[in-house]
């Protein structure tokens, strides 16, 4: 005769990966997300302006229209070892997110902001994307999983 817990311990395992458990399993919510850092050092003064500029100006209007961006955040060192750290934290659903292009939203709007060659807002916008480039060019990236555990 078997023991009642042995019953109670085999109908749970059977529960646990009969197709109808597997189903819900699969759609349920992903266990983690992701969170990219991307971090850069910028001079203070002028240069450190134009550099936000760049930032202000085409990033972060470009992430607010990226769908598969769930939040985007842009830091500026404030107090101590280094004051002209950049931080730039976006957070992704998932990995494919983050490897996904931001699509028409974002097409859309370059061709609608970019300026026209040859004009002065063009030179403007080719002389502060030279700056941010100058100093984003030695930018460090790390992507970290955020178990929805550990979130809030």
């Amino acid at each position: 005769m078997l023991n009642r817990w042995a019953v109670a311990a085999a109908v749970a395992v059977m529960m646990s990966v009969s197709p109808k458990a597997m189903s819900a399993q699969e759609t349920s919510e992903p266990a983690f997300h992701y969170i990219t850092v991307t971090t850069f050092n910028v001079p203070l003064g002028q240069e450190g302006s134009g550099v936000m500029m760049w930032v202000d100006s085409v990033m972060v209007p470009l992430a607010k229209l990226n769908s598969n961006v769930l939040s985007y955040h842009v830091g500026r060192h404030n107090w101590g070892s280094s004051g002209g750290q950049v931080v730039i934290i976006s957070e992704y659903p998932s990995w494919a997110a983050i490897e996904a292009d931001c699509g028409e939203p974002c097409a859309q709007w370059m061709q609608e902001t970019q300026p026209e060659e040859g004009t002065p807002r063009a030179e403007q916008w080719d002389k502060i994307q030279a700056t941010f480039l100058k100093y984003y060019t030695g930018h460090s990236d790390e992507i970290y999983a955020v178990p929805n555990s550990r979130s809030k």
